[in-house]
This record gives C-alpha cells, sequence and structure tokens, in this order.
C-alpha cells in the first residue's frame, strides 16, 4: 500500500519512480518558488527596485536640501535641471512602472523622519523640487523634465555615457 502526501494543494502518490520529486517537494525551501517561478521571480525584482527606489531617495535628497538651502549661484538651474532629471531617471520612472502603494513604508537614512512612507519621501525630494522650481519661475522646465518630455529626452542625450553609468 502506498502513502500518499498532500503537498501544496495537491495529492502525491509516492511511489519508487516518483520518491525523488516527493524528497523534493517537501525537503527543498524552493520547492515552493519552482512551482510558482513567475511569481516569485515578480517578487524579487520588485523587491530589488524598491531597493533601488531607496537608495536614489537617499541620494537625490541631499541634493535637494543643498539647493533648498542655498537658492541661487553661478549653477543653481543647472543644478536644478539636474536633480530633476535623476528624479525622473531613477524615482518617478520607478514609481509610474511598479505602481507602489504611496502608504508603503520606505528606509531612506538621509530623511531625518521616523515612519517614513513612500508618500513623504517624494514629497521630501520631488515635491521640494517643484516648490524650488516655482519660487525661481522655472517651474515649466522642471515639470516638463520630472514628466519625461522634450527637455528629458534633451539632457539624456547631452550627458555623457560614464555619468549615466553611475546613476
Amino acid at each position: 500500500m502506498w502513502k500518499h502526501l498532500i503537498l501544496l494543494g495537491t495529492s502525491l502518490s509516492y511511489t519508487p519512480s516518483n520518491y525523488l520529486e516527493c524528497f523534493l517537494l517537501v525537503f527543498s525551501p524552493l520547492a515552493i518558488f519552482e512551482k510558482h517561478k513567475p511569481n516569485y521571480r515578480m517578487f524579487f525584482s520588485k523587491l530589488k527596485e524598491y531597493n533601488k527606489l531607496a537608495k536614489a531617495f537617499n541620494g537625490l535628497y541631499p541634493m535637494v536640501d543643498n539647493l533648498f538651502l542655498t537658492m541661487g549661484g553661478d549653477d543653481f538651474v543647472t543644478d536644478l535641471y539636474t536633480a530633476a532629471y535623476i528624479g525622473r531617471r531613477e524615482i518617478t520612472s520607478k514609481m509610474e512602472k511598479y505602481n507602489w502603494n504611496m502608504n508603503g513604508k520606505i528606509v531612506v537614512p538621509m530623511i531625518p523622519k521616523n515612519n517614513l512612507t513612500l508618500s513623504s519621501a517624494y514629497e521630501e525630494t520631488i515635491g521640494k523640487l517643484i516648490t524650488i522650481s516655482k519660487a525661481i519661475g522655472c517651474y515649466s522646465d522642471v515639470k516638463e523634465i520630472l514628466d519625461g518630455g522634450e527637455l528629458y529626452t534633451e539632457f539624456e542625450q547631452n550627458l555623457p555615457e560614464h555619468i549615466k553609468r553611475t546613476l
């Protein structure tokens, strides 16, 4: 008489011919993932991208904070456009692609707030960029870059490859 195993919602007959399959299904920690490969790959890729998003917020925040504090200087507008470009490329494009919950928690060490959400991190970076651009009168240009418009494309084409690779 053969024993039956109930695993992952299926009934498997334990026979000498499928012993290895049953053994792997029971004892392999990846057995669950093997059955649902597309789901776990998508999960881990989204998790990896969420980590990249946190790093992007972490890198952009000091730039935006410095722009907010200085509000002027020789290369101020260029620096503002560069920050908007980085914000579009590394933050808003990922947020649009993955459609993450804006109330979800995120860890960004450079932003000095407890219980930081994606929404508050966005406001501390992209929101401040928009506020600065309104204050100095170049809102439409910054908005066009953040929306991925013609200025974003122009910026992308003129940026050296070695700088693009570091972003």
